[in-house]
């Protein structure tokens, strides 16, 4: 698991709402976010802890919130629940 404010380099949104790696073998395998867990404001951004679909508490990762555009339901429900 990463420290707050660290995004994870190895994985960004895809259009479904996954994160893909951008490493060529594993290439092919998406993961579909479960649920926001968490979020920290830094100094310009916010960033959200990240549970993955299908993947343990120990793969969570923190994204900004520009990786998670295409997974609005999600980020929206997370903000109306947390009052952002």
């Amino acid at each position: 698991m990463q420290a707050a404010g660290e995004t994870s380099t190895a994985y960004r949104q895809t259009e479904k709402g996954a994160k893909k790696s951008k490493d060529k073998k594993r290439q092919s395998k998406e993961y579909e976010v479960d649920k926001i867990i968490f979020h920290e404001v830094l100094s310009h951004s916010t960033v959200y802890l990240i549970k993955w679909k299908h993947c343990g508490m120990e793969q969570c990762t923190w994204e900004p919130e520009e990786n998670l555009e295409k997974c609005e339901k999600i980020l929206l429900k997370y903000k109306t629940e947390n009052c952002l």
